[in-house]
């Protein structure tokens, strides 16, 4: 009980300390610097701590690593999916109703997590790409990971890997419609950089959706 206390009240020390560090620009550099290393070594605590199977400490140590250095997105990401795939794990049972409540629960802890590093990465579409990843594979939310996908396609510039993604979700939920006015607003809007493959690929789905909603024009 003590530790938990200790714990809940180390991170709300470490989210005043972002909140403000700001406010000491002569010192930012350091003040970043010695947050990152001790990140670093509450992280490989935490590596640790899942070699022995150590949840509680586990825990404890990522949320601490993050809360250090809310800005690296791989802690926050690595973390979540640790927490979503392994730890389930632990937790072995013969009964498959069971397993699957237990891997429910660990899902939306994961997500949980995660959703804590959002303010950090409101403009950054790797993040929401790691928020659809774990509802659609974790969670098996596919509306909630169309939404995190959504987010990731409206940023300004996205992966290639984010509209491929985002696309096929959204044609496995039967949402064609959508589908086709993202193709053909993301062909718009590709620079000229783009690969003629991946352009090509993209006009090949529009065609089909085109074809499954009857959108083209029957030809005499």
């Amino acid at each position: 009980m003590r530790s938990k206390v200790f714990i809940g009240l180390l991170l709300a020390a470490l989210i005043l300390l972002n909140l403000s560090v700001d406010r000491w620009v002569p010192n930012r550099e350091k003040t970043v610097q010695w947050q990152q290393a001790l990140s670093d070594w509450y992280w490989i605590q935490g590596y640790e701590a899942w070699i022995k199977k150590d949840k509680q400490r586990l825990l404890d140590d990522y949320s601490i690593a993050t809360a250090l250095y809310p800005s690296n997105l791989t802690y926050w990401r690595l973390a979540a999916q640790t927490i979503a795939f392994d730890l389930p794990t632990w937790e072995r049972t013969e009964e498959s109703e069971q397993g699957a409540k237990i891997r429910e629960r660990y899902a939306n802890e994961a997500l949980s997590f995660f959703e804590r590093s959002r303010p950090y990465f409101t403009e950054d579409p790797d993040w929401f790409l790691t928020g659809g990843f774990l509802a659609e594979t974790a969670a098996g939310d596919r509306s909630l990971a169309i939404d995190y996908l959504a987010g990731a396609a409206a940023q300004p510039e996205f992966s290639y890997q984010v509209g491929r993604r985002y696309t096929r979700l959204l044609v496995e939920n039967g949402d064609l419609k959508d589908a086709h006015a993202f193709l053909v607003s993301w062909l718009a809007d590709l620079n000229q950089s783009a690969s003629e493959a991946h352009q090509s690929e993209i006009q090949a789905w529009i065609l089909s959706l085109e074809n499954q909603l009857n959108l083209l024009t029957p030809t005499n």
